[in-house]
């Protein structure tokens, strides 16, 4: 097997091309729910402008599996007989602009508890229906989903006061499959007595905990050609935190990014690239400096050990001398650049002890001819 190695530089720009691939967009479009700051390590009563919408414990951040297969933080809600969930409360609005309003929701265990995505139009005749009347609250739901333990993309639209615009991609997106249920929403529009909005999810009827709704990626953005498409959505081309601007810089046909740490597969990186699994590449490259390259081994000071010291050194200590043991490997991981040197140090000090037992061979060979 061979083992190679990139170099900061490399590695950077081999990652940022495949992820530019994926995650850049031209466009300037605003997602007003920003879940980029949910995090599994912190309280659920800590999750940016998201407020815990229960008293009792029903709602948790956790660590699992997006609609596209990569371990990212969901909102947890479990039922409790009541109506747990999360709010973000008191989002300016405009109300001639027409917003859509977006959400991936999974429901796990049984089939008897409901989900709700509301927006509140905090007055109480905020929102026009289509016959004219008004009302408070717009529910974009299925109440229920088609089936358990798979992500549903929700989609619903509250249009301007003046618009007459219509949506047909308006309804229940299944992951990985287009439009298989438009849904009946009511058609509303804002009343021009409206300036803000709270937008809450639900899960209720039901009083087991082991009922669950999780919630993924909700989204308020403006219509205006700028949000992302539906298309986009379902590709993951969009995601929590993501205003839809590259990150990205660009330098001729090079792009970059030196703004932080980069992870996949890990909420919170810890180095310039942080990778969770596996990599697979033709060659890594990593530069070294000459003084740490263990050709110091040739010196005549270096204090080459005798073979009795090595082997006293791993009988006490089971493991070879300037090598570190099984139990700081574990705790501490393994530096492949350092590892290499240090094995490159043990091959040259080999080569040192074979140089000299080749001469004692040679020198009993002679001894024993006289």
């Amino acid at each position: 097997m061979k083992i190679l190695f990139l170099n900061n530089k490399s590695l950077r720009t081999l990652f940022s091309f495949c992820v530019l691939l994926i995650f850049s967009q031209s466009s300037s479009a605003q997602n007003f729910l920003d879940s980029s700051s949910w995090d599994p390590s912190k309280p659920i009563t800590e999750q940016g402008q998201y407020s815990n919408w229960a008293t009792n414990g029903s709602n948790s951040m956790i660590l699992s599996e997006n609609p596209f297969g990569v371990e990212v933080p969901i909102w947890e809600t479990s039922a409790d007989g009541g109506y747990p969930g999360f709010a973000v409360q008191n989002i300016p609005i405009d109300y001639n602009t027409t917003y859509r309003f977006t959400i991936w929701v999974k429901m796990v265990n049984s089939d008897v508890h409901n989900y709700g995505f509301k927006v509140n139009a905090i007055s109480q005749d905020g929102l026009i229906r289509g016959d004219g009347t008004t009302i408070r609250d717009a529910y974009f739901t299925t109440w229920k989903l088609p089936a358990r333990d798979k992500w549903f993309l929700v989609v619903g639209y509250i249009k301007g006061n003046g618009s007459s615009a219509v949506f047909p991609k308006k309804g229940l997106y299944e992951e990985g499959n287009f439009n298989i249920s438009p849904l009946n929403y009511e058609t509303y529009k804002f009343n021009n007595t409206v300036t803000k909005v709270t937008i809450t999810t639900i899960t209720f009827n039901s009083s087991n905990p082991e009922d669950k709704s999780l919630f993924y990626d909700p989204r308020m953005e403006i219509v205006n050609g700028q949000e992302p498409s539906i298309e986009e959505l379902l590709n993951s081309k969009t995601g929590p935190g993501n205003s839809g601007e590259t990150v990205w810089n660009t330098n001729g046909t090079n792009i970059n990014y030196s703004n932080g740490n980069v992870g996949i597969g890990v909420i919170n990186p810890d180095a310039p690239l942080t990778v969770k699994g596996k990599i697979h590449t033709n060659e890594v490259l990593v530069d070294v400096s000459a003084p740490i390259v263990p050709d110091y081994v040739f010196l005549e000071d270096y204090d080459l050990k005798t073979l009795d010291e090595v082997e006293n050194f791993i009988l006490k200590n089971g493991h070879l001398p300037n090598i570190k043991s099984a139990e700081e490997f574990a705790r501490e991981g393994m530096e492949l650049k350092q590892m290499n040197l240090k094995l490159l140090e043990k091959i040259e000090e080999h080569t040192l002890y074979i140089i000299r037992l080749h001469k004692e061979i040679e020198m009993l060979k002679k001894s024993k001819q006289k």
